[in-house]
């Protein structure tokens, strides 16, 4: 739960004021690659937790990049949660969207290993076991997770049968809840920890919240976003190349839920884990929708005589003119409620009736996509 990614000490340069991350970066004894330092400005700017400037300068006749950066509301947030910013931003629109205890779980299974397991021996009837909770990765673990919990506290034995039939690890499952409570308490420090009504036990029927939660998700994983092709053309999901940012050919890996899909619930999906061997292959996929991607997305751009909004200058969908200047309300509606928890930590923003209605608002228009 160390904090060792570079995106992390940009965020601490920043929110320390120690000068632009970039030249301060540059006297490490061991510094860090020009490129490594770019990605990680590129990161925080796709997650949404810093601003960057570029601009070229003469300096003993040669043309010099400038980098002016600065944090944003969330971005001073994420500087103070010890995780990586995805994990902190996965938790931070948790709790301001009302599903932060199934978010809770998600972040804690995304920083552990998958409680699914299987051998060469029973790996097909493991997949199978695990595409009988969800059609997500993500979704699948969190169902698999939440029942385990009930069950655990009504019948222990119960528990036991649940582990075998579903293989799945009960240390596994154990670590989750540990990371749980870590996390638990890291947001209640910067007091974005609200006690959750009851136990929230997600399940298959709850259709509106599972698309709030996928939404939630997508906010803490982009730009980690695959596109699929407009028909499968008689394939499976494994069998097609999606398309990335900046990989054009990614894969379903044989061991994601979707691979054996012949019909996709959306198009877009995100994904927290990519590798490459023979191929290049994620190895998680949620699908998400287009007002997911709109809404918590990176920088957007609105070309309404035309009908399209871009997110990050790549994922051009068509919207029209009053949706996407409802998406463009929402987000600055968004960033000030983040702004207003920095002002005063003590402000229940979520629970305001600005912040109640930004809420629901962004809740209705996920609720109308209906995720496709």
């Amino acid at each position: 739960m160390l904090r060792v990614g570079l995106e992390d000490l940009v965020l601490q340069i920043l929110v320390l004021d120690l000068g632009e991350p970039a030249q301060f970066l540059l006297k490490a004894v061991d510094k860090p690659t020009d490129m490594a330092i770019k990605n990680s400005l590129n990161l925080l700017e796709a997650l949404g937790a810093a601003e960057s400037d570029y601009d070229t300068v003469n300096q003993n006749d040669e043309s010099v990049m400038q980098v002016s950066t600065s944090l944003t509301a969330l971005g001073y947030h994420l500087a103070t949660l010890p995780v990586h910013p995805r994990v902190g931003k996965l938790l931070i629109y948790g709790s301001l969207f009302g599903c932060f205890e199934d978010v809770l779980t998600i972040a804690a299974a995304m920083t552990s290993r998958n409680p699914f397991v299987s051998s060469f021996d029973n790996r097909d009837a493991a997949d199978e076991a695990k595409r009988g909770f969800a059609s997500d990765d993500h979704i699948a673990v969190l169902l698999a997770f939440n029942q385990w919990s009930d069950l655990k506290r009504r019948d222990g034995r119960r528990a036991k049968q649940f582990l075998r039939e579903n293989y799945l690890s009960y240390i596994a499952l154990s670590n989750i809840i540990q990371l749980k409570r870590q996390l638990e308490k890291y947001m209640r420090d910067i007091g974005f920890f609200s006690k959750p009504k009851g136990r929230n036990s997600t399940n298959h029927n709850d259709v509106q919240e599972l698309h709030l939660i996928r939404a939630v998700i997508a906010a803490g994983l982009y730009p980690n976003i695959v596109i699929a092709p407009r028909s499968l053309q008689g394939k499976t999901a494994g069998e097609v190349s999606f398309r990335g940012q900046k990989v054009r050919e990614i894969y379903l890996h044989p061991s994601t839920i979707a691979f054996t899909a012949t019909e996709l619930e959306s198009r877009y999906g995100c994904y927290h884990e990519i590798v490459k061997t023979s191929k290049v292959y994620i190895r998680d996929s949620t699908a998400v929708s287009k007002f997911a991607i709109l809404l918590f997305g990176g920088s957007l751009k609105v070309y309404q005589t035309h009908g399209v909004a871009a997110v990050d200058d790549w994922l051009k969908f068509r919207i029209d003119a009053k949706p996407a200047t409802l998406v463009k309300y929402l987000r600055s509606s968004m960033e000030a409620l983040l702004l207003e928890k920095i002002m005063d930590p003590a402000i229940d923003v979520a629970g305001s009736s600005k912040g109640k209605a930004v809420i629901e608002a962004v809740s209705s228009l996920l609720k109308m996509e209906g995720g496709k």
